[in-house]
């Protein structure tokens, strides 16, 4: 699992410091797994993704999960980048991924 600098940074401003705490925890549980990335990511790719429509938050995480070849992205927001055609990674409901991991068994 990789998990990117902007991804962390908007889970600290959405989450309470309890799910935060219980957060760092888990990641800290599997450090083989996950790949915690505080790296920036180039401003040109974020403008990229701006001038396809997106806010500049989400122009950011998108930017940060294509420069790191991230494959899926998980998130729970209906309507993060759905506007965005061709994107180079997929984005999917925790639901989804657990549906398509059972499936892959």
């Amino acid at each position: 699992m990789k998990v990117p600098r902007q991804i962390l940074q908007e889970l600290q401003a959405n989450l309470s410091r309890e799910e935060i705490g219980d957060l760092l925890r888990l990641l800290n549980r599997y450090p083989y797994r996950v790949d915690v990335r505080w790296d920036k990511v180039e401003p040109m790719l974020i403008r990229k993704y701006e001038r396809l429509g997106c806010k500049l938050g989400d122009a950011t995480v998108a930017a940060h999960v294509e420069a790191m070849g991230v494959e899926v992205l998980v998130s729970e927001n209906r309507d993060f980048l759905e506007e965005i055609k061709g994107l180079p990674f997929r984005v999917l409901r925790a639901e989804d991924v657990l549906q398509e991991l059972g499936e892959a068994k």
